[in-house]
C-alpha cells in the first residue's frame, strides 16, 4: 500500500487535560473525511510544556505540518547531516516541507522529555530503518515512533515498552481486495467482506494502521510482517502477533486513534496496564521552538 508523505491559527487556549485513554476506547472523535492538501482540524486539546510521563504512559502527539507557525528555520537547523540527505531525497517541495517539519518536531518532542537541546539528539537505524536514541540520548529508555499522512504527523513516545503509530487519510482504497487478499487472515477477509460496502474502506484503514502500528513498534517493517499479524476489525483493541513457524502469540494493546478530521490511526504497545495520552501541538506547549517552511540547511 502506498505511504503518503503527510494547528489551527487562531489563538491558543492555555494547556488543557490530556486525553488519557485506556486501551479499550478511541482517542478523538468520529469525523468525516477532509480534502487532500487542505487544512486540517486536530481533534485533540493543548498539550502541557512539561508533561511527566510514568512506565505505563503513552503520550501521543499531533501537529499540522503545513501550519505557518513551524515555517522558520529555527527548528530545522537541529537536522543532521544524514536527515537532510533525506530530505533533499524528495521529488516534490511540499513533501520535503513536511519530512522537515516532521524531523524537526520530533527532535523538540524529544528534548523536552529528554531536558536537552534539539540538535543534541543523536539517532541510529535498526535494520528496517527504525530510529533509535544514541549516545547520551540513549542513556535513559525513551521509545518513540513517528508516522504522517499528507500534512498530519503524529508521535508516540513511551518509557516502559516498545511503542508504534500509524496514522493514514480516510479515502477509498481501489486495490483495498488486492491487499487484504495478499495479506489479511482468512477471518479478516471474512469480516472484511461481511460489512457493508460503505464501511470496508474505513475497515480497511483500521486493520492496515493497527497493522503497520504493530511492526513499527517491533522493528520489522511492513515488508516482512504484514501476514504475520491478525488483529480485529471492531472495536476489540488486542491485536494479536503469530510468529511462525513455532505458530507462538504476543497480545498487543492497541489504540485506534482519531487526531484529526478525515484520518485514522493506531498506536501499538506491548503493556496490557498502558494509559495513553493524547495531544496536539502548539505554541504553549513549546519546550523549545519547532517551526519550520522554507527552511535551508544550516
Amino acid at each position: 500500500m502506498e505511504r503518503r508523505h503527510n494547528l489551527r491559527s487562531e489563538s491558543e487556549p492555555q494547556a488543557s487535560n490530556p486525553a488519557t485513554r485506556s486501551p479499550s476506547e478511541p482517542c478523538g472523535e468520529v469525523n468525516a473525511p477532509s480534502s487532500e492538501g487542505s487544512r486540517i482540524i486536530l481533534s485533540w486539546p493543548i498539550g502541557p510544556s512539561k508533561p511527566l510521563h510514568g512506565l505505563d504512559d503513552v503520550h501521543v502527539w499531533c501537529a499540522d505540518l503545513d501550519d505557518p507557525r513551524w515555517n522558520s528555520p529555527n527548528a530545522a537547523r537541529s537536522l543532521s547531516r544524514d536527515e537532510w540527505g533525506r530530505a533533499d531525497r524528495f521529488h516534490f517541495v511540499r513533501d520535503r516541507e513536511r519530512f522537515i517539519a516532521a524531523r524537526a518536531l520530533l527532535r523538540s518532542l524529544l528534548a523536552r522529555y529528554l531536558v536537552t537541546q534539539p540538535k543534541k539528539i543523536a539517532f541510529q537505524y535498526e535494520a528496517h530503518g527504525k530510529p533509535i536514541l544514541v549516545g547520551n540520548s540513549g542513556r535513559v529508555e525513551l521509545h518513540f515512533n513517528v508516522s504522517h499522512s499528507e500534512n498530519l504527523g503524529a508521535f508516540a513516545l513511551a518509557r516502559g515498552s516498545e511503542v508504534g503509530i500509524d496514522v493514514e487519510l480516510l479515502r477509498s482504497v481501489p486495490e483495498m481486495k488486492k491487499i487484504a487478499s495478499d495479506y489479511f487472515s482468512r477471518a479478516e477477509l471474512k469480516a472484511l467482506e461481511s460489512l457493508p460496502k460503505s464501511r470496508q474502506s474505513i475497515a480497511f484503514l483500521r486493520a492496515w494502521t493497527r497493522r503497520e502500528a504493530v511492526l513499527k513498534a517491533t522493528g520489522e517493517g511492513i515488508g516482512s510482517g504484514l501476514d504475520q499479524i491478525e488483529v480485529p476489525l471492531d472495536a476489540n483493541e488486542t491485536a494479536i502477533v503469530r510468529r511462525p513457524p513455532s505458530g507462538a502469540m504476543e497480545h498487543w494493546a492497541v489504540l485506534e486513534i482519531r487526531p484529526a478530521t478525515g484520518f485514522i490511526g493506531a498506536v501499538a504497545v506491548r503493556n496490557p496496564s498502558a494509559k495513553i495520552e493524547c495531544w496536539r501541538w502548539s505554541r504553549t506547549s513549546e519546550y523549545h521552538s519547532p517551526r519550520l517552511r522554507g527552511a535551508r540547511k544550516p
